[in-house]
């Protein structure tokens, strides 16, 4: 028999491991815990199944001197704590670093979801004692494809990429940010624009894999810049994505034009002094210059969807009453003898 802290009672550990009572005030927690955080709602509804139901699963604790080391159930000890109970069943496990390491990690993700972090520090410590991932998945019943996808999560982020928003605590953020770092590569300030992005825009992982591919092929700066600007729809593919930032590329530079044409009009209205004949047929000229180039202009903003209906209306009576201005001078030409 053994004797632990407080004078309480403990049983030989015989063959499987069997349950005991021990003391709360003779437990401490782990000083390498995999779990850093747990979700604060979770944890009440755990103290009140506790007070409820009782205790279902032991926690396991190492013994170390007088003490107790908990090697998993810090959630279970924390509520029991908080549950007003001195006392808490739990299981002696061997000092077996890797074995109980595992086990914690199949205990806390069979219980609450693990912060996506955790997961990734757990598989990379048990990769640094030396195990390969493809033990790390026999023994842990873990995919190997998951087990891949949070260790290469954890490089991402070693890297220098900032993972927004608490949407990227599960494995759907996971995805996000290796399948980024897998299309755009070394660039740490374009991985972490693109998923700022997915993240204000709410996309999943499927179109923000299409937003990374859409950037990676941009044939300019300009459009790169673009497709981190222009919202995407929740079917994107990268083709539309990047045909519609090129457009609208195209739209602002024609827009650019139109309003260096109309400066240059405005300053030489300004220089303009009176003129004979010659010089206003040579004016009316540049001007229909001027308003064939707005009109083809203004085609392409109609067609790049840059007209509402509101304004496509207004549009149509300015235009109606050139075309009378235009109709009568025409007549008024072919009057002159």
């Amino acid at each position: 028999n053994l004797t632990g802290a407080s004078g309480q009672k403990r049983i030989r550990i015989v063959g499987k491991e069997e349950r005991m009572k021990i003391q709360l005030n003779s437990i401490k927690s782990s000083p390498k815990p995999i779990r850093t955080s747990w979700d604060e709602e979770k944890m009440c509804d755990l103290v009140n199944s506790l007070k409820e139901e009782g205790q279902v699963e032991p926690i396991g604790v190492h013994v170390d001197g007088d003490k107790f080391t908990i090697v998993w159930g810090h959630r279970r000890t924390e509520a029991a704590r908080r549950a007003g109970w001195t006392d808490i069943d739990a299981v002696i496990v061997p000092h077996d670093e890797v074995n109980n390491l595992i086990q914690a990690g199949i205990e806390n993700l069979a219980s609450e979801e693990m912060s996506i972090e955790d997961k990734a520090d757990w598989a990379t410590r048990l990769l640094d004692m030396g195990l390969t991932k493809t033990q790390i998945s026999k023994r842990s019943s873990i995919p190997h494809t998951t087990l891949l996808r949070w260790i290469d999560f954890k490089k991402e982020k070693d890297s220098g990429v900032i993972v927004p928003g608490n949407i990227y605590t599960q494995d759907e953020g996971a995805h996000k940010v290796v399948e980024v770092g897998r299309i755009i590569k070394d660039d740490v300030e374009v991985k972490n624009a693109i998923l700022k992005k997915a993240f204000e825009e709410k996309v999943n992982r499927d179109v923000t894999k299409e937003i990374a591919t859409a950037y990676r092929d941009a044939p300019t700066p300009e459009v790169k810049k673009k497709i981190l600007e222009v919202p995407v729809m929740s079917r994107d593919t990268a083709a539309d994505i990047l045909r519609r930032s090129m457009n609208q590329v195209r739209m602002e530079q024609g827009v650019d034009s139109i309003r260096e044409m109309n400066e240059w009009e405005k300053e030489r209205e300004e220089k303009r002094t009176f003129q004979d004949f010659d010089f206003a047929v040579k004016e009316f000229l540049d001007s229909m210059r001027l308003f064939q180039q707005i009109a083809q202009k203004g085609n392409a903003l109609v067609k790049y969807g840059k007209y509402s209906p509101e304004a496509a209306k207004f549009a149509i009576r300015k235009i109606d009453a050139l075309i009378d201005d235009l109709k009568n001078y025409k007549e008024a030409l072919e009057n002159v003898k």
